[in-house]
């Protein structure tokens, strides 16, 4: 027996909340509602800004937009392939077989993105901000994975049992590179050098939620075997047209906006920061002195090295070294940090055979260098020039 249409409804910001807590009213509502991927578009380019608009400058590294969008059809489509190939799923009256009304409530799960945007690193450390942002990355990919769950179970009539393992397949896969990756990255571009606390944190928990996926997987195998023959549930209710409030879409390109504005200030900081790395980059260190001149430390990023590592060949301290030597004045402030960059290298014990050999020279030259024992009284009062700047 066919379900009498409801009336046509509109997608309220009342609607939209229910919809991001699980109610079956907001996943019908947004599950229908074709011009809800519009919508949707604006929330993604907002939590693009919110992830990013501190890290990265926007206009240069134009992942942060482009990113999200490949990787939301991605993984909707992975997990939905997932879905129609052991879910059994079947609208024939529906274009695409169901994938528009799964990806329509996927899209929607931008705005939980948001929690990506405070700004905990300019009131904390390092350390705190690596657990307080991983925190936060976890809690929004659980609540993600939980609110597909019940969208699966809402549209599709599955059990829920049989809907988390649905959804926890193919999400643990995910989770499962994508930490892997993560690690991998953190170990390439570290090694040889001892990780700060935040990078100890974030690998070892990233680690943890590697091994963490492989349970998952496990788990979601078992109950998906177990459940395969559980009931199906009543499906979606069918709706008329549905409108989109004003008020929804004056929150998509508040989001949008308000997230832009708040990048302002970061922006330039980052902006002075790449600035720094071009000056290193040419060796202009009378065009670096004259660019810093009159800026303090709270004009670049808090939590972000003046110099940085990527312009290290094997993280060796060459260009630290002629700034250094450099008979340009710098800043006192930029020369404690750069020093202090310097000493970190010296004490490191586990450099790589390859880099040892490469600083040989490189020592040797400094040893040479008429203003190296006034660098080494500055860097370890009383140590001889020829003992700081060994490879040995």
């Amino acid at each position: 027996m066919s379900q009498t249409p409801l009336p046509s409804p509109i997608l309220t910001l009342r609607i939209l909340g229910k919809f991001l807590i699980g109610d079956r009213e907001g996943i019908e509502t947004v599950a229908q509602c074709g011009k809800v991927i519009l919508v949707a578009a604006l929330f993604i380019v907002s939590a693009g800004l919110a992830r990013n608009y501190d890290h990265h400058l926007l206009w240069e590294e134009l992942l942060w937009i482009g990113g999200p969008f490949g990787m939301a059809f991605f993984s909707s489509g992975f997990i939905f392939c997932v879905l129609k190939i052991f879910g059994g799923l079947d609208y024939p009256e529906e274009k695409f077989g169901n994938y528009l009304s799964f990806l329509r409530c996927f899209l929607m799960t931008a705005p939980m993105a948001w929690l990506y945007g405070f700004p905990i690193e300019q009131w904390s450390g390092v350390l705190t901000a690596s657990i307080f942002n991983f925190t936060v990355l976890m809690i929004v990919s659980f609540w993600r994975v939980a609110l597909m769950i019940r969208v699966t179970s809402v549209l599709f009539g599955h059990h829920p049992a049989r809907a988390f393992a649905l959804i926890a397949i193919p999400a643990s896969v995910e989770m499962f590179f994508a930490t892997l990756v993560q690690s991998i990255n953190i170990v390439g571009i570290m090694s040889g050098v001892t990780l700060d606390e935040g990078e100890q944190f974030l690998l070892t928990a990233t680690g943890i939620v590697t091994m963490g996926s492989v349970v998952l997987f496990v788990i979601a195998i078992i109950v998906g075997c177990v459940s395969r023959k559980f009931q199906m549930i009543s499906r979606r209710r069918e709706m008329g047209k549905i409108k989109i409030s004003r008020m929804v879409w004056g929150l998509a390109v508040l989001a949008t906006v308000g997230w832009l504005v708040l990048a302002v200030p970061h922006q330039k900081r980052l902006l002075a920061h790449l600035r720094i790395e071009n000056f290193i980059r040419a060796d202009d260190f009378a065009g670096l002195s004259s660019f810093l001149e009159g800026k303090t430390r709270s004009d670049f990023p808090k939590n972000r090295k003046l110099y940085p590592w990527a312009l290290t060949s094997h993280r060796s301290p060459n260009s630290r070294m002629k700034i250094l030597l450099s008979e340009e004045v710098m800043p006192s402030w930029f020369e404690r940090e750069i020093e202090q960059e310097v000493l970190k290298w010296i004490d490191e014990k586990d450099r790589p055979e390859n880099s040892l050999e490469m600083e040989k020279s490189l020592y040797e030259e400094i040893q040479n260098h008429p203003r190296a024992q006034e660098l080494a009284d500055r860097l370890t009062p009383g140590v001889r020039v020829d003992q700081l700047f060994s490879a040995e």
